[in-house]
C-alpha cells in the first residue's frame, strides 16, 4: 500500500493568530517542509475551503461511479410466480 506525503505546509493566514507563522516554521522545521503563507480573509477562506471540499467529493464519486454503473446494468432477478390460492 502506497501514502501520500505532503509537499509543503500552507498556511492560509486570516490575520488572526500573531503566532501563527511562528509555529508553522516550527512545524516545517520538525517535517522538514517548506511552509509558505498566503494571507487571506475569512469569507476567501471559507470559498476557498468549500471549493477543495467541492473537488474531493466530486473525485470520491467519480471512483464509485463505476461501481454504480455496473450494478444499475446488472439484470434484474425475474419477478416471482404469483401465489397459488
Amino acid at each position: 500500500m502506497t501514502s501520500a506525503l505532503p509537499a509543503q505546509l500552507v498556511l492560509l493566514d486570516t490575520g488572526t493568530d500573531a503566532q501563527a507563522a511562528q509555529h508553522l516554521d516550527q512545524m516545517g522545521a520538525c517535517l522538514d517542509l517548506p511552509t509558505p503563507r498566503l494571507p487571506c480573509g475569512l469569507d476567501y477562506l471559507r470559498l476557498f475551503l468549500t471549493s477543495l471540499v467541492r473537488e474531493w467529493r466530486l473525485h470520491a464519486e467519480g471512483r464509485r461511479a463505476p461501481a454504480a454503473a455496473t450494478s444499475a446494468t446488472r439484470p434484474l432477478a425475474a419477478p416471482a410466480p404469483p401465489a397459488v390460492r
